[in-house]
């Protein structure tokens, strides 16, 4: 994947949480973020 030309990375997240507290019906959502990878030191 490339972001703006450069070698990047895609991370998605999934998770189901209690709309109405810990006794409440679970919402689902998902979230991706994405950035330029780094080099490590």
């Amino acid at each position: 994947m490339l972001v703006d030309g450069l070698p990047g990375v895609e991370i998605t997240v999934r998770a189901e949480v209690p709309a109405l507290g810990l006794g409440g019906p679970a919402v689902s959502f998902s979230v991706t973020g994405r950035a330029v990878e780094e080099a490590p030191e």
